[in-house]
């Protein structure tokens, strides 16, 4: 498994343990959100792939639960830039990205039907967290994911 892979994983685990009445799982949401955010300042990833762009639209969604507006704010940001920067915020995006090398998830061995659904689905995970932020915090300006310019 990749760091790129376990960097999505973790950020999973920490959104999820938000949900969590356990202190122990909550404790351990905030271990592994705080080593993602150390594993993608130290990676500088220069080949984003979509398990990089849904860890971060993760921790955006992991820091808006818990009120860090401005840590939110970043992950959203570089999330749905990577989005555009992989054509997934337009028609035809998902499927070109699965006959390129930064096909995330043809290392998985899922037909390429199941690949094309996932790169959608990472998109109106974007979307939505991008209406969410933008209702929360309308004076904030970041990249837009459905601008195509």
């Amino acid at each position: 498994m990749s760091t790129k892979e376990r960097l999505f994983i973790c950020t999973t685990l920490a959104l999820g343990s938000l949900f969590s009445h356990d202190k122990s799982l909550k404790t351990l949401g905030t271990q592994l959100a705080s080593w993602a955010v150390a594993v993608d300042q130290e990676s500088c990833f220069t080949h984003t792939n979509l398990s990089v762009i849904l860890a971060r639209l993760n921790l955006a969604l992991y820091y808006f639960a818990i009120e860090e507006t401005d840590l939110s704010q970043h992950y959203l940001s570089t999330g749905l830039a990577d989005l555009k920067k992989l054509h997934l915020n337009e028609e035809g995006g998902a499927e070109l990205l699965t006959t390129s090398s930064q096909d995330t998830f043809s290392s998985l061995g899922l037909p390429i039907e199941e690949r094309i659904e996932a790169m959608r689905r990472a998109f109106w995970l974007g979307f939505l967290a991008e209406v969410s932020f933008i209702r929360q915090s309308p004076a904030q300006g970041f990249v837009h994911l459905l601008t195509t310019h």
